[in-house]
């Protein structure tokens, strides 16, 4: 279902025109059938829904931090809410593989560095990555 299908159950609390919190609440879990930000792109962080399949394979690559800080590597969270991945973790600059993990149920993993997932099971996981999104072109470096 489309983002535009769920945003009725979305509550965005404004006040004097500046946007100030995004409720989604637990009912727009069983109606997503895709990844979505439910964040602008211009927010510090980016909050979603990440939603895959058994055998999907997001390929190696970090996220580029969208402000100079010296560091451009951005930190992205994965909570598994349900499924199971295979996270493979890699240096940012040399490429070089560091180690894998198997993440399930409940499972957290906060990363600054390259990464590639494997879904192992049909996945959900919450998403969250420092913002704001540069765009498509600009959010990922590929190892």
């Amino acid at each position: 279902m489309s983002m535009s299908n769920v945003e009725c159950y979305i509550k965005r609390i404004t006040d004097d025109g500046s946007l100030l919190a995004i409720f989604v609440p637990h009912k727009v879990l069983s109606l997503l059938d895709k990844t979505t930000i439910f964040t602008p792109w211009e927010w510090v962080i980016q909050v979603g829904y990440n939603i895959h399949h058994r055998g999907d394979v997001v390929e190696p690559h970090y996220h580029v931090r969208s402000k100079s800080t010296g560091d451009d590597v951005a930190v992205e969270v994965l909570h598994v809410l349900s499924g199971k991945i295979k996270v493979t973790l890699f240096h940012p600059r040399s490429g070089k593989q560091v180690t894998s993990l198997i993440l399930e149920k409940s499972d957290l993993i906060i990363m600054k560095c390259g990464h590639k997932v494997e879904y192992l099971e049909d996945s959900l996981l919450l998403q969250i990555k420092e913002g704001p999104y540069p765009g498509v072109e600009l959010d990922k470096c590929y190892i």
